[in-house]
């Protein structure tokens, strides 16, 4: 009887062991997603600001993801501040998981330069 009793904690012990890897396996795979998000983010952002004026004007946009994504989204809003200086706050989403990245940028110029990144992911 005490075989068992053994046999059957270390296989209970076993099973806790493998779900707890599997759910940080998981965390982890979501947090590398969201990464990669904010940086397509970061990317379309630099796009669009090399197109715009001296006076850019405030504007959200939704990113086009892959199929592969499809319980993702990505999220743009773009707001003048008062001091000439342009933050652009990037949202993304992988299931419950959210991270969000703001990039400053500075007339230099004729075009606008990234000044300061500060990224919030969980």
């Amino acid at each position: 009887m005490f075989v068992l009793t053994l046999v059957v904690s270390a296989l209970l012990a076993g099973a806790v062991v493998a779900t707890a890897d599997q759910r940080r396996t998981h965390a982890v795979q979501i947090n590398a997603e969201l990464r990669q998000l904010l940086l397509a983010g970061a990317q379309d952002v630099s796009q669009r600001a090399s197109r715009w004026s001296s006076a850019a004007q405030p504007e959200k946009w939704s990113v086009a993801l892959p199929p592969e994504l499809s319980g993702a989204s990505l999220l743009v809003d773009i707001a003048p501040a008062p001091d000439g200086t342009v933050a652009a706050v990037i949202g993304a989403k992988v299931g419950l998981q959210n991270a969000e990245q703001e990039l400053i940028y500075r007339r230099a110029g004729e075009s606008w330069r990234l000044q300061r990144v500060a990224a919030r992911i969980p």
